[in-house]
């Protein structure tokens, strides 16, 4: 069960780091052909609609996770839950689902500037890497230490990049909408 868990985990967190950084490529991306457009607006489209599933499907399996980590720790895992440090374990979840619930107000991604700004809220609001490094700035660590990070950085951003990208196209395959679109 534990497997599962981390499996939806990471396709969630593809998902929405996905999410922030192809869409404000799109947007940015200037496109002459009609076809074109059309794609890249029904692209974005069927982002907006998975990343608000994922957002309610994140804070479920989470949950999930939370209570399996509870009935195997106890004690201990209830003290770290609810503990001093509470919000480091609940920000990133709770943010995920703020976030993409946010998505609803049509206002906010009908503007190409809005859901550029959200996609970057997004990329850095909920993330635990932020947390990580904004506390790691805190500490006198040396640059070079930094470096061996980076590349582990970069890989993990490509595959969450090819995840969002072959989910949002399976989704537009599955639901024949790709098709429809194209040749209208």
């Amino acid at each position: 069960m534990d497997y599962f868990l981390w499996i939806f985990n990471i396709f969630f967190t593809s998902v929405f780091t996905g999410f922030s950084i192809v869409i404000p490529v799109l947007l940015l991306l200037p496109f002459k052909n009609g076809q074109a457009k059309e794609f890249r607006g029904f692209f974005i489209d069927t982002a907006i609609k998975l990343l608000r599933l994922s957002g309610i499907a994140y804070l479920f399996f989470f949950m999930l996770d939370t209570y399996i980590l509870y009935t195997q720790q106890g004690v201990n895992f209830l003290n770290h839950i609810t503990g001093a440090y509470w919000l480091y374990y609940w920000f990133s979840p709770l943010m995920y689902l703020f976030l993409s619930q946010l998505l609803w107000i049509k206002k906010l991604w009908s503007k190409k500037g809005g859901l550029i700004i959200f996609s970057l809220l997004l990329l850095l609001l909920p993330s635990q890497k932020f947390l990580v490094f904004m506390a790691a700035f805190n500490r006198d660590y040396l640059l070079s230490s930094w470096s061996m990070y980076t590349s582990d950085i970069v890989i993990e951003f490509v595959l969450n990049i090819i995840v969002f990208i072959f989910t949002i196209l399976t989704i537009t395959l599955l639901t024949n909408k790709l098709r429809t679109n194209i040749k209208a």
